[in-house]
């Protein structure tokens, strides 16, 4: 049985868009793409992303305790999914835009341009992300 799949790794992550609904997290301009990519996870995942951001916030809970420790905790965790974040686009621009690069003046790849067009895309998007994850913390 063939899967349909969509984005640049083929496989967008129930994993990542659970941390996100967990840790409340708004994609901001990205929602609805987010979304799209929800389309093609097994609906099992999907629906776990979806009961995440419906059920008790993890972010509301941190912020009504006013507990400094468990506040920087929190933003110790949005940190830690920035930087992985910003792996990932180091990742994308040596695997992705580099490649395409690589590849654009070469006749054996005629595409080559629309994939270069298409990693800019990509990066935009994951920059965005990495960034209102980044901009998620809790004020000291």
């Amino acid at each position: 049985m063939a899967l349909p799949f969509i984005g640049g790794s083929e496989a967008p992550s129930s994993t990542i868009q659970s941390f996100d609904a967990a840790l409340g997290i708004d994609p901001g301009t990205e929602k609805t793409e987010i979304e799209k990519f929800r389309g093609y996870m097994p609906p099992s995942h999907r629906d776990f992303i979806i009961a995440l951001w419906h059920g008790p916030s993890i972010k509301t809970y941190v912020q009504s305790g006013k507990n400094k420790e468990l506040q920087q905790l929190y933003n110790g965790c949005l940190e830690a999914l920035t930087q992985f974040r910003s792996c990932h686009i180091q990742m994308v621009v040596r695997y992705l835009i580099i490649f395409a690069g690589k590849r654009e003046d070469n006749p054996k790849f005629p595409n080559a341009g629309s994939h270069l067009r298409q990693g800019t895309e990509t990066m935009d998007f994951l920059k965005n992300l990495r960034d209102t994850t980044k901009n998620a913390g809790l004020l000291d």
